[in-house]
């Protein structure tokens, strides 16, 4: 035992030192030592088996990976959500009528099923209409 702990006992009473004296002689005093190295105090960490200042910079390195991780991924998403998407893709129910063709088509077939879905969905009079027109061109063409 080191003077530290003498202290602490005699300060204690009779009933620690004895508790400490059986722990000693069970071999189980070992979590109550200090390593002394270099000049350097520094506890061991019996968790990881390693210094404790080992285990701190391990779980810090830890930390920050999971951060960089994390920013990484919402970096992702950031970049997949301010893509410029064309403006076909993007259009609100009035712009959809507007440019509509007469035949009740869009620029393309994929477009033309696009937007006949969105339309059939809408209350807007106007897009029943445009709605009932894209179906008949999709009939006519054979994509239905």
């Amino acid at each position: 035992m080191n003077r530290d702990l003498e202290e602490t006992l005699n300060e204690m009473g009779p009933e620690y030192r004895k508790l400490v004296v059986r722990l000693c002689a069970r071999g189980g005093a070992e979590d109550f030592r200090c390593e002394t190295r270099g000049g350097r105090r520094g506890f061991k960490s019996y968790v990881f088996r390693l210094k404790s200042y080992l285990t701190a910079a391990s779980l810090l390195a830890l930390v920050a990976l999971s951060v960089l991780f994390l920013r990484t991924s919402d970096m992702r998403r950031e970049t997949r959500a301010t893509c410029a998407t064309p403006h076909e893709y993007a259009m609100t129910v009035g712009e959809m009528i507007a440019s509509q063709n007469p035949d009740g088509s869009w620029a393309n077939d994929f477009l033309t099923r696009r937007n006949a879905e969105v339309l059939r969905t809408s209350d807007d009079p106007e897009a029943r209409v445009a709605y009932k027109k894209a179906m008949r061109n999709l009939r006519f063409r054979g994509m239905l």
